[in-house]
């Protein structure tokens, strides 16, 4: 196989002196098959893969291009949502006026791919292949491109060997040599890609077996045009691996200038949040020396407060003692004297007893009167003692409340710092490539990227095969959409 491993993700390229060698002599040959086939000459009226279909009157001609114009506009349109109906309604009118023409399945296989229909796709690509017994080429390349996506990996060799057989059985004019040179230029660029850049192994070998059985069967001037298609997809994907590789490494470069730009920009917050760190904590420690120096006097004042109204409230209930045995005292004097016989006086000693424990009761309920308004007053202080030390200590639990909120914002700051600077480390020891150029590189390793048919454009390409005779207008599409067709040829 004439690839050579280019890195290690096991890619493969051509040698640049062959590919030269390969242009040069492509050059050459394109050149003596134009004067062997001339292909653009006056005299030679094929413009496609089979002959464009004839019609007995210009106004079936011009019906039939107006269908076909309809179907690359609504069908096929590159901006516009597109209307299926309206392009599949055109194709089978198309289809009535040239019922065997491989185009119209074709067109309808390429509207099936756009509407995800992949089995139906095939059916009509089948079609297409039997109208035109085998020769519609561009319906055995849309073949190859479906079974390409299938898990089936031998279909597309075996497609891909079929067509170049095809291809190498033709004789100009049915292709016309320009497109005879195309489909094996493509063939030659299909298998280079599937040979030499496709990441899979098994596919690497199954198209390498398949160059090199295609190799010893083409023409001498068939093989230097294939092996010139085949190194030149080659050189394009180097080319295009080339400029990725240098945007990628511009692209690291400035994305590690960033990093190490944002590491110090981040460090600099780092010693910031530090630094504030430490002065909240400073400012902590001042509050709570504060607290403490105001709280002191105020607790010690309270704890007077409570030795006062402990002695107070002993001596109420001393008081309120006496105030009871007093009491009983009297109540045993008035049973005394209530017992006194009838028409006597009471007794002297009675009365003088009584008398003095009236006095002595009167005496205790104003001891008791007065120290309770001593406890009233002890009471009174120790809750404008008890406000003011409430007050403190909400004030104290307020600003150190806003400094715990502080220091749990900067300790949650530092560690995202730290988290970042980490991440930053690792992305400069360990650069990585931005998305942009990841999808790309992905991309580069699809053959889409260097292969797939444009279904726009080959309606397109359909379309201007049939062009209405010069002295007819073709109707609008659509009421005030006039129907834009190529000019007829000269």
């Amino acid at each position: 196989m004439d690839c050579m491993t280019l890195n290690s993700s096991g890619f493969v390229l051509l040698r640049w002196n062959r590919l030269t060698h390969h242009l040069v002599v492509l050059l050459l040959v394109i050149i003596g098959l134009g004067k062997q086939f001339p292909a653009h000459a006056a005299d030679e009226p094929n413009t496609d893969y089979v002959p464009p279909v004839s019609f007995a009157t210009d106004e079936a001609q011009t019906t039939f291009a107006q269908a076909l114009q309809t179907v690359a506009v609504k069908g096929f349109h590159r901006v516009a949502k597109p209307k299926f109906d309206v392009a599949e309604k055109s194709l089978a009118e198309a289809e009535i006026l040239a019922p065997a023409d491989p185009r119209i399945p074709y067109l309808r296989a390429l509207l099936c791919i756009r509407k995800q229909k992949r089995a139906e796709a095939q059916k009509q690509l089948e079609e297409a292949i039997s109208l035109s017994e085998g020769q519609y080429w561009p319906a055995a390349w849309l073949q190859i491109e479906i079974a390409l996506g299938e898990s089936d990996q031998s279909r597309p060799a075996q497609l891909v060997r079929d067509l170049a057989q095809r291809v190498r059985d033709s004789k100009p004019p049915t292709p016309a040599a320009p497109l005879r040179e195309e489909m094996i230029s493509k063939l030659g660029r299909l298998v280079g890609f599937f040979a030499c850049v496709d990441a899979r192994p098994s596919v690497n070998e199954r198209f390498h077996q398949l160059d090199v059985e295609l190799r010893g069967q083409w023409s001498k001037e068939d093989l230097f045009l294939y092996e010139a298609s085949f190194d030149s997809l080659i050189g394009e994907y180097e080319e295009l691996t080339g400029e990725l590789h240098a945007a990628g490494e511009k692209a690291r470069a400035k994305q590690t200038e960033l990093i190490e730009r944002e590491t110090d920009e981040l460090k600099v917050r780092q010693q910031t949040a530090a630094e504030d760190k430490a002065r909240t904590e400073a400012t902590a420690a001042e509050l709570e020396t504060e607290f403490q120096k105001k709280l002191e006097p105020v607790d010690r004042a309270i704890g007077v407060l409570v030795e006062q109204g402990q002695l107070l409230e002993g001596k109420l209930i001393n008081q309120e003692t006496r105030i009871g045995d007093l009491r009983e005292l009297l109540a045993n004097y008035d049973l005394q004297l209530s017992r006194a016989a009838t028409g006597r006086l009471p007794s002297p000693l009675v009365l003088e007893r009584q008398a003095l424990t009236q006095q002595r009761l009167a005496d205790a309920q104003t001891q008791y009167r007065v120290l309770a308004n001593q406890m009233y007053a002890v009471q009174v202080r120790g809750q404008v003692l008890m406000r003011e030390r409430d007050k403190l200590v909400k004030n104290y639990q307020k600003a150190t409340g806003k400094l715990a909120k502080e220091n749990a914002e900067l300790d949650k700051l530092t560690k995202q710092i730290n988290h970042r600077l980490v991440e930053n480390t690792q992305a400069v020891a360990q650069p990585k490539d931005p998305g942009e150029i990841v999808q790309r590189k992905a991309q580069a390793k699809r053959w889409q990227t260097f292969l797939k048919v444009d279904p726009s454009t080959e309606a397109e390409r359909i379309a201007a095969l049939y062009r209405p005779p010069a002295d007819v207008q073709p109707e609008a599409v659509e009421e005030g959409q006039p129907v834009e067709l190529p000019a007829p040829s000269e």
